[in-house]
């Protein structure tokens, strides 16, 4: 069994940042690692048909929504020592961040690992590639 190192922190405010998790869950022992979810908007590419008489013509449309790049409440700490995740759910599970309760647990690993794969693709871009209007 692997021990349990990245912890899911909920109920976080808009106004925390990376570099806010990470010092209010340092004191607990050595961080490798903070992510927080953040939402890329509605970036998920579609076809659109433009057709005329003869032929139809695929256009590549980009949509996004004007939540880009605002985070989604959450977000995951990966300790170096499962010892040190334990110490930061015990103390800071239901603690307070910013005037919200805040929750802490051991992550789910899809949950971490989805969430890491959607920051890196919410990074790249396909408008080198296409351009929307």
């Amino acid at each position: 069994m692997t021990e349990k190192r990245t912890l899911y922190v909920g109920g976080l405010s808009e106004e925390v940042t990376k570099e806010l998790l990470f010092s209010a869950f340092v004191p607990f022992g050595e961080v490798t690692d903070v992510q927080i979810a953040r939402d890329p908007g509605n970036s998920e590419p579609y076809l659109l048909p433009l057709s005329s008489s003869l032929i139809t013509v695929w256009q590549l449309r980009v949509v996004t929504s004007d939540r880009k790049d605002q985070h989604k409440g959450f977000g995951f700490v990966e300790f170096e020592e499962a010892s040190d995740a334990a110490a930061a759910i015990d103390n800071m599970n239901h603690a307070e961040i910013l005037g919200r309760t805040i929750f802490v647990n051991v992550a789910n690993e899809k949950s971490a690992m989805r969430t890491r794969a959607s920051l890196c693709l919410s990074s790249l871009s396909l408008c080198g590639v296409w351009t929307s209007d």
